[in-house]
């Protein structure tokens, strides 16, 4: 089974109290990874290029550690699980 991206984005946004938590970085990296995933399967992948690229030279390597670190993990537990594949 795939992973629909609506689903996952309106999840998301049902949860106002997750998403007030979260910095402005928080939010564009997991947008910027659900875009990125791949149909069919339940992962994104990124290019160091594409975040360069969509989230701007500004965000470096240390910001990305940072936001990946502490908002991430708390956004993806928080969200409904997803079936798994098959």
């Amino acid at each position: 089974m795939q992973v629909d991206k609506r689903v996952l984005l309106k999840a998301f946004l049902r949860r106002e109290d997750l998403c007030k938590k979260l910095s402005p970085d928080d939010i564009r990296l997991f947008l910027l990874l659900v875009v990125s995933s791949e149909k069919g399967k339940r992962e994104g992948k990124l290019s160091w290029e594409n975040v360069k690229e969509y989230l701007g030279d500004n965000f470096g390597k240390d910001r990305l550690k940072r936001t990946a670190s502490r908002g991430m993990l708390m956004l993806l537990w928080s969200l409904p699980a997803l079936p798994s594949p098959g």
